[in-house]
């Protein structure tokens, strides 16, 4: 008899405002969708334990600009600095690569 593969879906997390990263959005994603500016807060492992080399996809559909924040002893590391957002549309992927320590890539902006 064949086997069947079933897949679960899991929805996106949207974010409508100001937020800190948690559990389970490495597996759905982050999908902010916003008119006004927000930022987007990188927790300390202790408070949220991402394991390392979790990665957490974000894409930006509304008008509001993104701002990625890293929290206190959370050190973000990104291309010349750039940590927002650029227009709608704007991907972003979060990596954690050790115990607070995160790097962010995408269409960002300083």
């Amino acid at each position: 008899m064949p086997s069947i593969k079933v897949t679960t879906y899991i929805p996106p997390s949207i974010q409508t405002g100001p937020f800190t990263f948690a559990i389970g959005q490495e597996v759905s994603g982050v999908v902010f969708n916003s008119g006004s500016p927000a930022l987007a807060t990188i927790p300390l492992n202790s408070v949220v334990p991402f394991p390392v080399g979790v990665q957490i996809p974000v894409l930006v559909v509304g008008a509001g600009q993104l701002t990625f924040s890293p929290a206190s002893n959370v050190f973000l590391g990104s291309p010349d600095n750039k940590r927002k957002s650029r227009v709608i549309g704007s991907p972003a992927v979060l990596q954690q690569t050790e115990l607070n320590v995160w790097w962010l890539s995408g269409d960002l902006v300083a």
